[in-house]
């Protein structure tokens, strides 16, 4: 717990001065003063926002606690909305979305399908071009940061799926696309990246080292809540960005590996407040106690 509230405070200490700075639009050239890439910093604070969440989620409810829960989500989206990133405030609206609906998506039929359906078919739809390059331009009519070309995502794309089908197994090797394209850029995309540095080896072992660190998820209601939660609010960004490359991800991808030892060591409530039933092993220490 002392670590997402690390985190948290990290995100705040950021979000603020990104706040000041930003501009009345923040359009496709915008950048903060300090050294920062402002994509990154977005990614980050919507990872914040989701450990915001976590941490009420985990914790007996007292009014201070929600008190501070709710400003502190409330100036990382803004700072969110500051930076103008696409993917993250279009993640940010998604995790709102499914907050809205955690009855329906905490079941496990629901957390199987997110898990192992919308997430990997919306990745591989994006960097195999199912879907994409003549459909997601027409997301950025609905932001002040206006490219035509997704800030050359679209551009780099094609490069990145020829050079990956040169090596569909193993790849070509890491860090060697920036050098085999023109435009000399990363691939922006997960599925990219893992499929031309190491082939759909790579690409397996990823998912699956995804996999492992949520696979005990499926017992708990607010293990699913919160790991839906969080690759909601990712998959956009695993999808235009090279958030694989960044140690936040890491972070709280290990943190969320320990959600189910960490809901199994939770006091049980009593039988009149418990608010799960029909055998779930997971119960809620007061009806209140879990926001998502």
């Amino acid at each position: 717990m002392s670590v997402c509230i690390a985190y948290i405070a990290g995100c705040i200490y950021v979000a603020v001065p990104v706040i000041a700075q930003a501009p009345a639009s923040t359009g496709a050239d915008w950048r903060p003063t300090s050294n920062v890439n402002i994509n990154y910093t977005a990614y980050v604070l919507l990872t914040g926002i989701v450990l915001t969440i976590a941490v009420g989620a985990l914790v007996q409810p007292h009014g201070k606690i929600r008190i501070a829960q709710v400003i502190a989500a409330l100036i990382l989206a803004a700072g969110i909305w500051a930076t103008g990133t696409r993917a993250a405030l279009l993640g940010l609206g998604a995790g709102i979305a499914f907050t809205l609906t955690r009855k329906l998506t905490a079941s496990r039929t629901g957390w199987l399908l997110i898990a192992t359906g919308f997430v990997p078919v919306a990745l591989l739809s994006v960097a195999l071009g199912w879907y994409g390059d003549a459909q997601l331009p027409e997301l950025e009519r609905f932001f002040n940061r206006q490219t035509g070309d997704l800030s050359g995502r679209l551009d780099v794309w094609p490069y990145a799926r020829a050079i990956w089908e040169s090596a569909e197994l193993t790849g070509v090797g890491m860090n060697h696309f920036r050098a085999m394209n023109p435009l000399g850029i990363g691939s922006h995309n997960i599925v990219l990246t893992l499929g031309v540095d190491f082939g759909w080896i790579g690409v397996i072992l990823y998912a699956s080292m995804v996999g492992a660190a949520m696979a005990g998820f499926g017992r708990h209601v607010r293990c699913r809540r919160l790991g839906g939660l969080l690759l909601l609010s990712w998959v956009l960004i695993w999808a235009t960005g090279h958030w694989e490359a960044a140690s936040a991800a890491w972070l709280v991808l290990g943190l969320w590996s320990r959600l189910p030892e960490l809901v199994d060591s939770l006091p049980r409530p009593t039988a009149p407040f418990s608010s799960v039933s029909r055998g779930e092993p997971e119960k809620l220490l007061h009806p209140t106690a879990a926001i998502v």
